[in-house]
């Protein structure tokens, strides 16, 4: 199945739907699956879904102030576990926006992180595909 790259499927007009399910990613998890649920190896899927996962080039979210723009604050590049981040991120920037500091410090998922590295779009790219390969495979 051929996929698009992320280019293809930006500007104005985007939307998620364009995107193509890359079933071979599901696929490899078959057996991952199967041997927390061995019922559901032989399960018909309904419906697939699937989206644009956000990756950051080290794999980690960010999350805090966005520094030089006063009162913004990201919460993003959840790195496909938006779910199971949404809950703690929401209350660290809850407490920094709050209180101006929160626990966990948030300084090692800051933006501010990539202050120095990956100005060539070209080399941003290649090191979030990276990361995403990474995530499924061993």
């Amino acid at each position: 199945m051929a996929t698009r790259t992320p280019r293809a499927c930006s500007g104005a007009g985007f939307q998620i739907a364009a995107l193509e399910l890359d079933l071979g990613v599901l696929r490899a998890l078959v057996d991952e699956v199967a041997a927390h649920f061995p019922a559901l190896r032989d399960a018909k899927v309904a419906v697939h879904r699937g989206g644009a996962p956000t990756m950051t080039p080290d794999g980690r979210p960010i999350v805090g102030r966005v520094p030089g723009l006063d009162g913004l604050f990201v919460a993003s590049g959840c790195c496909v576990g938006g779910l199971s981040l949404s809950p703690a991120a929401g209350r660290a920037l809850a407490d920094l926006i709050v209180d101006g500091k929160s626990d966990p410090d948030l300084a090692p998922i800051s933006v501010e992180r990539f202050a120095d590295g990956y100005r060539d779009p070209a080399q941003l790219e290649a090191a979030c595909v990276a990361q995403y390969a990474r995530r499924y495979t061993h």
